[in-house]
């Protein structure tokens, strides 16, 4: 983001701030999503972040790179809006893998959605949840690094810590999550989301009536790639979590942009 645009909406040009939110939406909807798991809880802290952004950028000294500054504070509000939360809370790989049993698998149930919709969406709920089995700090790093390539230096930036930490907690959690997929998920034929859709339906995991995944509007993964690519040269991936999709904030920009309309018009 050219320094000009970002001069401008310190000195609150709203079309300047404007410009500001619709860049860094999508990247921190989608860090929003894969640390609390839920596209409401992920809608809300980005508006709420995004908002943060625009009061907090004359705290910004173009000391490091806007996406970096942009990641922190995503980051710093993100880890303590998870200690309010409870939807997740004492998640762990352990309790996720009793639901992924043989007998939770091809339970009747009648919907009138398409099963390989329903599948697609619980793959995508399925995946971000089993994030959540991560403690706070592993889950980000995990995030920053493993999903959204983000080198080691730039990382412990974000993440204030030293690079040789992030690489040693980004290593472990790697680790850690491979274990849990190459004995659970798909890589060797132990979860087939077509033939959980009964169980999930059946303990209100999957509502068909409601599938928040398949009504987000997906994002090129290139566009992600353009708020990092001053970072780092990115890795290839080959996990399960490198094939979800990415998403558009289109109802937080909607959201954010008609709250700063508003503040104008009192300014």
């Amino acid at each position: 983001m050219e320094k000009v645009l970002i001069k401008k909406a310190m000195e609150k040009d709203l079309n300047a701030q404007e410009e500001v939110v619709r860049f860094v939406s999508d990247l921190v909807f989608n860090l929003s999503l894969r640390m609390l798991g839920n596209p409401a809880d992920a809608q809300d802290a980005s508006q709420e972040i995004c908002l943060r952004i625009l009061d907090k950028l004359s705290t910004f000294r173009f000391e490091s790179s806007f996406s970096t500054w942009v990641y922190r504070l995503s980051v710093n509000y993100l880890l303590r809006e998870r200690e309010k939360r409870s939807r997740f809370a004492g998640l762990s790989f352990e309790i996720y893998a009793m639901d992924l049993v043989d007998e939770h698998f091809d339970v009747p149930y009648e919907s009138d959605i398409a099963a390989e919709q329903l599948a697609e969406e619980l793959k995508y709920s399925c995946s971000n949840v089993m994030l959540q089995c991560l403690d706070e700090r592993a889950r980000c790093v995990y995030v920053l690094g493993a999903m959204f390539h983000i080198d080691a230096k730039h990382g412990a930036e974000i993440m204030e810590m030293t690079p040789e930490n992030y690489r040693q907690i980004l290593s472990r959690t790697k680790r850690k999550v491979k274990d849990f997929l190459d004995s659970y998920c798909m890589a060797n034929g132990h979860c087939d989301c077509m033939r959980r859709l009964g169980h999930a339906i059946q303990t209100h995991r999957l509502n068909p009536k409601r599938c928040d995944y398949l009504k987000l509007k997906q994002l090129p993964k290139e566009q992600i790639q353009l708020y990092t690519k001053q970072m780092e040269e990115f890795e290839a991936q080959s996990d399960l979590f490198d094939t979800l999709p990415y998403y558009q904030a289109e109802q937080v920009i909607e959201n954010v942009l008609c709250k700063l309309r508003k503040s104008e018009q009192f300014v």
